[in-house]
């Protein structure tokens, strides 16, 4: 396994994908402070810190998503995960030698991010807003959620030999997850009450209250929250708002699904036909 995990740093420092996450979330990181200050003094607008800081997992599973598919198809593509099982590696060695990296390097794009923001968004917006017992509990949530991520890649890439295939299923699974989260989250805000027009006889208008038939109920809304807490892309929106209801239940959903996907998924990869 040491050995294995050697080897894939070694190639992950000089991956080009890998490198171009990096740089991406540092351009994103620097042209979010920008925008974000740019907005602060044309409009008069209060920005917070944490919502500068936070932002990064908004985005991150998108670069997890792309990278996990180039990163192990190249392998299958160049028969080196065939050479890895031929000189006498464990293929659940493999396995999970290829999800610590590429959880790895999930993190480290985010703290590539991490480091650019404070660096520039300090200076211009302050100090975090939120408590430290806040901070410290997302910033958790959001370490679980990318390697939850990995984890779901690595599991459809390992078990897909075909690299452009591979790249194209990831990158559209990812984007319905967020397609779906984003649905999930709009039901969750929608107000109890919408104001209705009402024009009396003397054709004056009026607003009136009016029930909201979109407004779930409670029993819709903890399905709808547990779904929002159980996929990595309503964590994300949760985390880069800072509006996570129950931040623990996320962790511990991450835990749960990154554990059962790595499971799972090295005990597929045990009975693969490696062509």
């Amino acid at each position: 396994m040491s050995k294995l995990l050697r080897a894939n740093f070694a190639r992950l420092i000089k991956d080009r994908v890998f490198l171009a996450g990096m740089a991406a979330m540092i351009v994103f990181a620097v042209g979010n402070c920008i925008a974000n200050y740019i907005n602060m003094v044309k409009y008069e607008e209060s920005v917070r810190f944490d919502d500068v800081f936070f932002a990064s997992y908004s985005v991150i599973g998108i670069l997890v998503a792309a990278f996990i598919s180039i990163f192990i198809g190249t392998e299958y593509g160049d028969g080196t995960l065939r050479n890895k099982v031929i000189v006498g590696c464990r293929r659940t060695d493999i396995y999970l030698a290829n999800f610590l990296c590429c959880a790895a390097a999930g993190l480290l794009m985010n703290l590539a991010y991490t480091v650019i923001a404070c660096a520039v968004g300090i200076p211009l917006f302050g100090f975090f807003h939120s408590g430290i017992a806040a901070v410290l509990i997302f910033t958790l949530d959001g370490i679980l959620m990318t390697v939850m991520t990995a984890s779901l890649f690595t599991l459809m890439s390992m078990h897909n030999q075909n690299k452009a295939l591979s790249a194209v299923i990831n990158l559209m699974f990812i984007f319905v997850l967020l397609a779906l989260a984003i649905y999930l989250m709009a039901r969750l805000d929608a107000p109890e009450f919408i104001e209705g027009i009402t024009i009396t006889e003397g054709g004056i208008q009026s607003a009136v209250p009016e029930p909201n038939p979109k407004y779930l109920t409670q029993a819709q809304r903890e399905v709808y929250q547990f779904f929002a807490d159980l996929l990595p892309t309503g964590q994300s929106i949760q985390i880069a708002g800072l509006s996570a209801p129950h931040p623990w239940r996320m962790a511990l959903c991450a835990v749960i699904t990154a554990a059962a996907a790595s499971i799972g998924g090295a005990l597929g990869f045990r009975r693969k036909d490696l062509k």
